[in-house]
């Protein structure tokens, strides 16, 4: 049986769908139809064994690359429902280095304080708040859906170099990297993965995974989960942009104390993490 050759780690709510699209697209590589398996995230899943990971795999070409993305294997413990520590295994990057031990790990992060907001919009599609909670009074109430927990990459990303190597570790900004320059992002993360990095793939500065508009969110948390179901059949048919042009309530500003607070809970990371990266933080705006 095959077994993943990569795997994109996260961040959640970075870019990781346009990633995982610039890669499957390449003639030497070989995904499955699932995006995420949560394999070592989820302990439910961990414990189904290896086996049923390598099951996922098993009618791929292994002549080619496999791999998988899990945006919940950049973070540090195994999760029990999503909810709880499941302190019987190991940090997940002691885990993947166990089995995976020669695979490639690629990770995309973003501005902590815009990932927050990516993620407290993508909690309100699936009506988990009212849309007037606010953002930081949503983390408080909800901390299972970890809405600020998850932009403290440092703390991550030195797990996972305690596992892996750097070289064996291609980290994207996606700010300076997806937004600004598609194309060389894409040679280097072909080049890093040993692919021919001449390949041209397709829509490399289409948005992937968009957010849904403010009438959508309200729509859908008043009126209830069908219209949810609406919408995102509505979408895969290829009427976003009508969906879009019926989108006329603007989103409600978010109150300047909660971003000042957000950055003030991230910024004490910044000079760790630049250190850890090799790369400067500039294009992330810590606390203007």
């Amino acid at each position: 049986m095959g077994r993943p050759d990569f795997l994109i780690i996260g961040a959640q709510k970075c870019g990781t769908t346009w990633l995982w699209e610039v890669i499957k697209q390449h003639p030497g590589v070989a995904v499955g139809k699932e995006k995420e398996i949560y394999y070592f995230s989820a302990s439910n899943n961990y414990r189904k064994g290896r086996e049923w990971y390598e099951a996922h795999f098993r009618k791929l070409d292994t002549r080619k690359l496999l791999g998988e993305a899990s945006t919940d294997y950049f973070y540090d413990r195994v999760l029990i429902n999503n909810l709880r520590v499941d302190y019987s295994f190991p940090p997940i990057p002691e885990l993947v280095k166990t089995e995976l031990p020669d695979a490639k790990i690629l990770v995309v992060l973003r501005d902590p304080v815009k990932r927050a907001i990516s993620s407290y919009y993508h909690h309100l599609q699936y009506r988990r708040f009212p849309p007037n909670s606010g953002i930081v009074s949503a983390a408080r109430k909800h901390p299972s859906l970890r809405i600020i927990e998850r932009g403290y990459y440092a703390r991550y990303m030195a797990l996972w170099r305690q596992s892996f190597q750097k070289e064996q570790m291609h980290c994207l900004l996606f700010e300076e990297d997806i937004l600004k320059d598609p194309q060389k992002t894409s040679r280097e993360v072909y080049a890093f993965l040993g692919l021919d990095s001449n390949f041209e793939p397709k829509d490399l500065g289409k948005s992937k995974n968009k957010s849904w508009g403010w009438s959508h969110l309200l729509l859908n948390y008043y009126l209830g989960p069908l219209y949810g179901y609406f919408y995102r059949g509505t979408s895969k048919l290829g009427l976003a942009g009508l969906l879009g042009k019926l989108d006329k309530i603007k989103p409600p500003k978010f109150k300047l104390d909660e971003i000042e607070y957000l950055r003030s809970l991230y910024f004490p990371e910044k000079q760790s993490l630049e250190a850890l990266l090799g790369r400067d933080l500039s294009c992330w705006h810590y606390s203007d």
